[in-house]
């Protein structure tokens, strides 16, 4: 091919991420259609994050990096619950946040 020119060509599949089949497939609620849920879906909100509650309900633990259960660091290699060895653990958070979109604000868990 000369200098200067390219080729490209177009695949017929496409392999969705995990995060883009979430989405496809989640649908769209505002906030107060959210809190007038009753029972368990899966959904998306588009909001704006409006504070990060710091209370004695926040906290962060270091974590199994197979199976996300607290290890013991008392020990090298580090031991989940379920006894997996783990070398580098991961730090867990709970976090509360208030959210806010056009008609409602709420308080959502990350």
């Amino acid at each position: 091919m000369p200098l200067g020119q390219s080729s490209s060509q177009l695949s017929g599949s496409t392999q969705l991420s995990s995060k883009d089949a979430f989405l496809s497939k989640a649908e769209a609620k505002s906030i107060s259609q959210i809190n007038a849920i009753s029972e368990e879906i899966v959904c998306v909100t588009v909001s704006m994050i409006t504070k990060i509650v710091m209370d004695n309900h926040s906290w962060c633990y270091l974590a199994c990096s197979q199976c996300h259960n607290k290890t013991d660091i008392g020990v090298v290699p580090f031991t989940c619950g379920f006894g997996k060895h783990n070398h580098q653990p991961v730090l867990r958070y709970r976090v509360e946040v208030m959210v806010k979109d056009k008609e409602e604000d709420t308080k959502f868990l990350l």
